[in-house]
C-alpha cells in the first residue's frame, strides 16, 4: 500500500513540475519579453520588460523590469517594477536581441526633439558584432507638434535611425555618418581590395583622388545594407 501511495505521489509531483515548465514556455502578452540585464557593476537581473519597436524612444534611455509571477495579477503596479537606466546598464538581452548602453548623440532628424538628441546614455541595438560592431539607435519625438501629425513624426523617426560603428582597436563609438569606411577596413586585404574595386556596389576608388574618394565613401555611408555587407565580410576575414 505504501509503495502504491508513493507511486501516485511521484506521478503528481512530476505532473506539477511539467505543468510549471509548460506555463513558463507560454507566450507573454504583446510587447512583453523575458529579459536579462547585466549592470556596469556586474550584477545580473532577470525578469520581464515592456519594449515597443513601434516607439523605441519610450525605452531608449531606461527600462522597467518586474517579476514574471506578477503577470497572474490583473495589473502590474509601478511600485513592483524596477527602473534600470541605460547609464547603469552594460547589456540588455531579450528575444534573441542584444542592446548595449553608450553615451552618444543621435542624428538630428526632421521632427526629432533637439534637446533629447543631446549626448546621453542610450540603449543601442547590436546589428553586427565582431572586430567592427554596428549599433542602431533612434531619436525622440518633440513634446509638441505644429503643422504635422504625431503619426508623421513617429514614422519619420522610425525611418531614420542613427547608426554607429565600434572597432575593437579604436575603443570608441563613432557615428557612421563621419566614418571613412576605407580607413576602417584597410587591415583586411581581401575586403579592402573588393571595396577599392567597387565590389560591394559602391563607386570604384581611384588612386590619388583623395577628395573624390572621400566623397564616394561619405555617399556610401547612407546605404546601411551595403555597409553591413562590407563589415560582415571584414569581420569574417579578421576572424580567420
Amino acid at each position: 500500500m505504501k509503495k502504491l501511495l508513493f507511486f501516485f505521489v511521484a506521478i503528481l509531483a512530476t505532473s506539477t513540475l511539467s505543468f510549471g515548465q509548460d506555463a513558463m514556455l507560454e507566450d507573454l502578452p504583446n510587447n512583453l519579453y523575458r529579459a536579462t540585464i547585466v549592470t556596469k557593476s556586474g550584477d545580473t537581473h532577470e525578469g520581464v520588460i515592456e519594449w515597443k519597436d513601434g516607439s523605441p524612444w519610450s525605452t531608449n534611455t531606461a527600462v522597467k523590469m518586474f517579476d514574471e509571477a506578477l503577470l497572474s495579477e490583473k495589473k502590474v503596479k509601478n511600485k513592483d517594477k524596477t527602473l534600470h537606466k541605460a547609464k547603469d546598464v552594460e547589456t540588455l538581452t531579450f528575444d534573441g536581441r542584444t542592446f548595449v548602453s553608450r553615451k552618444v548623440m543621435m542624428d538630428a532628424c526632421e521632427y526629432c526633439s533637439t534637446l533629447k538628441a543631446l549626448p546621453n546614455n542610450f540603449f543601442l541595438e547590436v546589428l553586427e558584432e565582431g572586430e567592427i560592431t554596428i549599433l542602431r539607435g533612434y531619436g525622440s519625438p518633440p513634446g509638441m507638434a505644429s503643422g504635422v501629425s504625431f503619426d508623421e513624426i513617429y514614422a519619420s523617426i522610425l525611418d531614420n535611425p542613427t547608426y554607429f560603428l565600434e572597432k575593437d582597436s579604436m575603443k570608441k563609438t563613432t557615428n557612421l555618418s563621419v566614418v571613412t569606411i576605407d580607413k576602417w577596413i584597410n587591415d583586411a586585404a581581401i575586403t579592402h581590395e573588393k571595396w577599392t574595386e567597387g565590389g560591394f556596389g559602391n563607386m570604384k576608388r581611384k588612386e590619388g583622388k583623395k577628395l573624390a574618394n572621400f566623397l564616394k565613401d561619405q555617399g556610401a555611408n547612407g546605404d546601411i545594407d551595403m555597409i553591413t555587407s562590407v563589415i560582415v565580410e571584414y569581420n569574417a576575414e579578421m576572424a580567420n
